[in-house]
C-alpha cells in the first residue's frame, strides 16, 4: 500500500512540474509555448523512445530489423543491416548524406531516426604504354547514397616508344578513336566501370612551300600523328590548313599545287591531309585589272509608294523584288563600269516597321544584290518615322483612341504607350525644365514634303535622349550584325556590292517635323484646317532642339543658334556611327546624312525662335572617324557654290551627294550628273525617286551616258 501511494505522489508531483513549466511539447532543445522563456519539462528517467531505421531514403529496399525502442541514455542498436541492390551497406548515421557509419550512439531523450548509408565502388582502368609495353592500372571511385556518379583522379600518363621514336603523352579519353579528344582537367566523373585510354601524338611529316617566284614564302608546318592506347597501331593524321595567298608582280595567285607546279591544286586556306613529307607549289595566272571595291555609285531609290505616313507603317508597300531590280537594270541598260556602278538605294524606317518585317526586307535586299550583281545603298532611318512608337513619345494621352484622332496615327491604336516620363524623349520649342517642361514639349509635328500645309507626324524626338537612343540601339543590334554577316560573306572581288550604310536622313532637331506656333491647339481640329506653313523670321514655324541642347549642355538660354543645332546633329550621328563600327561596319562604307546648307553655302532654315543649318553636323571630327563619309542632299543646279564651303572643311576626304530629289530632274543632263560625281572626291549620286526617273527618258539616257563614261 505504501508503494502505491508513493507512486501516486510521484505522478502528481510530475504533473505539477509540467503545469508550472508551461506544458507543451517540442524537442528537448526547444521550450514549449508559455507565458515566458524557460526550459522545457525535464525528461523522466527510464523513459523508452522510438527508433526508426530509415533504409529507403537513400534507395534501399530491405532491412533485417523493423522499428525498435531504447531507453534514453542507453546505446542504440546499430546491428540491423539494410540492402540496396548493387550497392554495399556502410552502416547507420543520423545524417542522411553521411559517407561513414556511426560506430556507436547513445540514445537521446527523444525519438530517433537513423539513415542507412550505402556505397558503390566504380572501377577506373587506365590503359596506356610504358615504353613499348602496354600498362594497365586501376583506381576506384566511390559513390554514396543517391549519387549517380563519382569523380576519379586521372593518373599520370606513361610515355610511349614504338622503336622509331618517342611519342608525347596527350591525355586520357574514354573514346577509342586515334584522334579522340582528351579529357580536360585532372579528374572525370564516372557512373559505371570505365576504361580510360592514353592518347599520344608526334610530329611525323613536314609540309613546306615553294613560292615559285612569289613572296613571301610561308613557313613550314608539321603534320602530327595521333594514336590511342586502345589500338596503338592505328594512326590518325589530322589535316593541316594551307597558307593564304601570296603575291607576285603582274600575276594573280591561283592556288597551291601538290609536290609540283602541275600537281593537284588546292585553294589558299584549304584543308589538306598528308602521309609523307610534302611540298606545296604556288601557281599563278595573268593578273586581271583590279576591281575597285570603293567605286562611284549612281543609285536610284524606288519610291515607297508615297510620302504619306501609311506607307511607313509596319509593312512597306514597295519592298525589294527581283522584278524591281531587273526593271532598273533593263531600263538604264547598263550596270556601269568597275569604277562607276549603278546601284539600288533603299530607306528602312526601322523604328516604324516591326522587326520581323525589317529583317525580311533586309535579307531579300542583300540576296537580290548578289543574284543581280547590283550594289545596294542602305539608309537606316530611326528618327524621321517613329509614329508607331508611342511608348517612347506619348507623355500626355492615356486614351489610345485619342491618338488616332490627331491625324498622324493611320490605323486604330490599342496601346497608347502613355508614360509621363516620355516627355524626356521629345523636343521643346523653348528652354524647358522643371514643372513647365510638359507645356513646352511638342506633341505633334508637320513634315513639309510637297504639301504646303505639311503632313502631320509624331513629335520630333530629342536626339540626345538616353531612352530614345537605347531604343535605337536595341533595333540596330538586330540589323547591323545581319549586314556585317552578309558583307563578310561576299568574295573579295564583290565587296563593292555594299555601296554604303547611310545613317540619318537629313538629320535635324526640327526640320523633319516642324512645330507650328500654337500647334497643340490644332491637334483637336481636322488636318484640313491646318494653315499653310510659313518659314522664316516672320512665319508660323518654330525651331526645336532646345531639349537636346539642354541634355547635351550645349546652350541654356537665348535663341538656339546654328552652332548648337549642328552640334546636336554631330553628336547624334557620332553616336550612330560609333555603334555601327562597334558592330563591325567598315567606316569607309558609312555615310552621315544631315540637312545641308543653303544655295549660297550659308546657314538657312532659320526661324523666328532661332535655329539654322550649315551642314557641318555631318562631318565627323574625331581622328578615328576620318574615313566616315559626310553626305548631304544636292538640290541646286549650282552645286559648287552651295557645297564648296562644306567641302573646304573636309579637305581631300570623300563626300556623298546622297540624295537628289527628282523635283529637280529638269537639269539632270549627262554633264550635270558627271559633274556632280566628279566634283571634289564625291562618290555618290542617289536619285530619289526611281519611278520619276523611269518616266523621264532624258534622265534615263543621261544616267546611262554617265555610267558608260
Amino acid at each position: 500500500m505504501k508503494a502505491i501511494w508513493k507512486a501516486l505522489l510521484s505522478l502528481l508531483f510530475a504533473c505539477l512540474l509540467a503545469a508550472c513549466g508551461g506544458g507543451g511539447g517540442g524537442s528537448d532543445s526547444q521550450p514549449g509555448p508559455g507565458p515566458g522563456p524557460g526550459p522545457g519539462p525535464e525528461p523522466i528517467p527510464g523513459t523508452s523512445y522510438q527508433i526508426t531505421y530509415n533504409y529507403q531514403e537513400n534507395g534501399g529496399t530491405s532491412i533485417t530489423k523493423g522499428p525498435a525502442s531504447a531507453v534514453g541514455g542507453t546505446l542504440v542498436d546499430l546491428s540491423p543491416v539494410a540492402g540496396k541492390p548493387g550497392w554495399d551497406f556502410v552502416g547507420w548515421n543520423i545524417d542522411k548524406d553521411a559517407t561513414a557509419p556511426l560506430l556507436s550512439y547513445t540514445m537521446p531523450e527523444r525519438n530517433l531516426t537513423l539513415y542507412a548509408i550505402y556505397s558503390k565502388g566504380l572501377k577506373a582502368t587506365f590503359q596506356d604504354y610504358a615504353g613499348a609495353s602496354m600498362s594497365s592500372r586501376m583506381a576506384v571511385a566511390t559513390m554514396y547514397n543517391k549519387a549517380t556518379s563519382a569523380p576519379v583522379t586521372l593518373l599520370a600518363q606513361n610515355t610511349y616508344n614504338d622503336g622509331s621514336g618517342t611519342w608525347t603523352p596527350a591525355g586520357w579519353s574514354s573514346q577509342t578513336a586515334a584522334d579522340a579528344a582528351p579529357i580536360a582537367g585532372n579528374s572525370q566523373n564516372i557512373s559505371a566501370d570505365t576504361t580510360f585510354y592514353g592518347l599520344y601524338r608526334r610530329g611525323a611529316y613536314t609540309l613546306s612551300y615553294n613560292a615559285n617566284g612569289g613572296t613571301p614564302t610561308p613557313p613550314s608546318q608539321s603534320a602530327g600523328q595521333q594514336a590511342n592506347s586502345f589500338a596503338i597501331a592505328v594512326r590518325a593524321n589530322p589535316p593541316l590548313i594551307l597558307a593564304g595567298a601570296i603575291s607576285k608582280p603582274n600575276a594573280a595567285f591561283d592556288g597551291w599545287a601538290l609536290n609540283s607546279a602541275t600537281g593537284t591544286k588546292y585553294d589558299a586556306g584549304a584543308s589538306i591531309q598528308i602521309n609523307a613529307n610534302t611540298v606545296m607549289f604556288a601557281t599563278w595566272k595573268d593578273a586581271a585589272p583590279p576591281v575597285s571595291q570603293y567605286p562611284q555609285y549612281l543609285a536610284v531609290h524606288p519610291q515607297t509608294d508615297s510620302y504619306s505616313i501609311a506607307q511607313y507603317r509596319t509593312v512597306p508597300k514597295n519592298p525589294p523584288t527581283a522584278e524591281k531590280f531587273q526593271e532598273i537594270i533593263d531600263t538604264i541598260g547598263t550596270k556601269g563600269k568597275p569604277g562607276r556602278r549603278l546601284a539600288y538605294a533603299i530607306t528602312i524606317s526601322y523604328m516604324n516597321w516591326d522587326i520581323e518585317t525589317t529583317k525580311a526586307v533586309l535579307d531579300k535586299l542583300m540576296q537580290l544584290s548578289v543574284e543581280k550583281d547590283l550594289p545596294i545603298i542602305i539608309r537606316l532611318d530611326g528618327d524621321k518615322w517613329w509614329d508607331q512608337r508611342p511608348d517612347l513619345w506619348n507623355f500626355w494621352e492615356p486614351d489610345p483612341g485619342r491618338l488616332s484622332d490627331y491625324g498622324y496615327m493611320q490605323l486604330p491604336v490599342t496601346q497608347s504607350g502613355y508614360n509621363p516620363a516620355n516627355v524626356e524623349n521629345v523636343e521643346c520649342f523653348d528652354w524647358c525644365t522643371g514643372a513647365d517642361k510638359a507645356t513646352k514639349a511638342v506633341k505633334i509635328g508637320w513634315r513639309l514634303w510637297g504639301d504646303p500645309k505639311g503632313t502631320r507626324v509624331a513629335p520630333q524626338p530629342n536626339l540626345a535622349a538616353p531612352r530614345f537612343r537605347a531604343a535605337l540601339t536595341e533595333r540596330l543590334d538586330v540589323i547591323l550584325p545581319r549586314i556585317k554577316t552578309w558583307y563578310d560573306g561576299l568574295p573579295a572581288d564583290k565587296k563593292y556590292l555594299f555601296g554604303g550604310l547611310v545613317l540619318g536622313w537629313e538629320v535635324s532637331p526640327y526640320v523633319g517635323a516642324y512645330y507650328r506656333d500654337n500647334g497643340h491647339a490644332m491637334m483637336n481640329q481636322p488636318p484640313a484646317n491646318d494653315p499653310v506653313a510659313v518659314g522664316g523670321l516672320n512665319g508660323n514655324l518654330l525651331a526645336l532642339g532646345y531639349a537636346a541642347a539642354q541634355t547635351l549642355n550645349l546652350q541654356q538660354s537665348g535663341l538656339i543658334t546654328p552652332a548648337t543645332i549642328e552640334a546636336i546633329d554631330k553628336n547624334y550621328l557620332e553616336f550612330l556611327v560609333r555603334h555601327a563600327i562597334s558592330k563591325g561596319i567598315e567606316p569607309k562604307r558609312i555615310i552621315t546624312y544631315t540637312l545641308h546648307a543653303g544655295p549660297a553655302g550659308t546657314s538657312w532654315f532659320t526661324l523666328k525662335n532661332g535655329g539654322g543649318h550649315t551642314g557641318v553636323g555631318a562631318i565627323m571630327d574625331a581622328p578615328d572617324l576620318q574615313d566616315v563619309i559626310p553626305g548631304w542632299s544636292v538640290q541646286f543646279e549650282d552645286y559648287q557654290r552651295a557645297y564648296d564651303p562644306l567641302i573646304d572643311k573636309i579637305g581631300d576626304r570623300t563626300w556623298a551627294a546622297i540624295e537628289l530629289g527628282t523635283e529637280h530632274i529638269s537639269f539632270w543632263s549627262a554633264d550635270y550628273i558627271k559633274g556632280v560625281l566628279g566634283y571634289r572626291n564625291n562618290r555618290y549620286f542617289n536619285a530619289v525617286n526611281w519611278e520619276v526617273v523611269k518616266a523621264t527618258p532624258a534622265a534615263v539616257n543621261a544616267m546611262k551616258e554617265a555610267l558608260n563614261e
